[in-house]
């Protein structure tokens, strides 16, 4: 099984905050560090942490119809195998188990399709029952929200090394279930042999190289990159700055997390992150 977690003696670790940090030290953090930051157990009184458990998102999304990715590997994007489609919340969750019991062969995972806002569109009809829970907690410290989405996935689901196509910050909530993040700043884009988006459409963002440990021993450009990892509980939050390239491994056998992307301040933006997001 692909793990990140294999080399952390080559990892820095993620700088912490315990609980919701002031909005003027966070907001120096971001304007002139542009580092990722954990605000460790700063959403464990949100209700979304606190209530939706995997039996109670079942019951809330059973009639639902979701829009699910799945592959062979579990891996995103695994463009040998991976297919999307649509299935009722019950199917959906009822593939989940069959999953987690070792009666399936493949990975399925709700991908962050449906959306709880979305400023440039329409949000999901799908997660109506569920929007009214999934407001913008207090650890959400920027007023300018753009996008929020559902993830859900089981254990064995991983990312590739990408970053979000939409040039945003994303405060990113752990709900339930535990998951180990690598990041990478946007520098060294020149060095992360990106997938084309000529010959993989909408995957432009990704990087074609792995994490695993055998693979990263054979480039050695690897030992010239820093590389941040982090690990997230319920109830904490992952601040990933605009264009900050991140692959998460889910580590438990279910997970959710809710994703609020909000505006960057392009003052503050290099120009390569402008260059990418123009």
């Amino acid at each position: 099984m692909h793990t990140e977690t294999g080399c952390e003696k080559d990892l820095r670790r993620v700088r912490q905050f315990d609980g919701v940090p002031d909005l003027a030290c966070f907001t120096e953090q971001l304007h002139y560090n542009l580092e990722p930051v954990v605000l460790r157990n700063s959403c464990f009184d949100w209700q979304p942490v606190r209530e939706w458990s995997p039996e109670r998102l079942e019951g809330k999304l059973a009639d639902q119809m979701l829009r699910i990715s799945s592959s062979a590997s579990g891996y995103f994007p695994d463009t040998g195998s991976t297919c999307r489609e649509k299935l009722s919340g019950r199917a959906f969750f009822e593939r989940l188990k069959d999953e987690a019991a070792g009666r399936s062969p493949r990975y399925s995972y709700l991908d962050g399709s449906e959306t709880f806002f979305n400023l440039g569109g329409e949000s999901s009809s799908a997660l109506v029952a569920l929007e009214p829970e999934a407001r913008p907690p207090r650890a959400v410290l920027s007023p300018f929200l753009v996008k929020s989405a559902l993830w859900i996935g089981g254990g064995g689901v991983h990312s590739g090394l990408h970053y979000d196509g939409n040039g945003c910050n994303n405060f990113n909530v752990q709900v339930c279930g535990r998951k180990s993040i690598i990041l990478l700043s946007p520098k060294y884009i020149d060095r992360l042999s990106m997938l084309s988006p000529d010959k993989f459409a909408h995957l432009g963002h990704f990087s074609g190289l792995s994490l695993d440990r055998d693979d990263m021993a054979g480039h050695p450009a690897f030992s010239e990159l820093t590389l941040y990892h982090a690990v997230l509980d319920p109830g904490d939050v992952l601040f990933i700055p605009a264009l900050w390239f991140h692959a998460v491994t889910s580590l438990e056998a279910f997970n959710a997390n809710v994703n609020f992307w909000t505006l960057p301040d392009s003052t503050y933006l290099t120009p390569l992150l402008k260059d990418l997001v123009t």
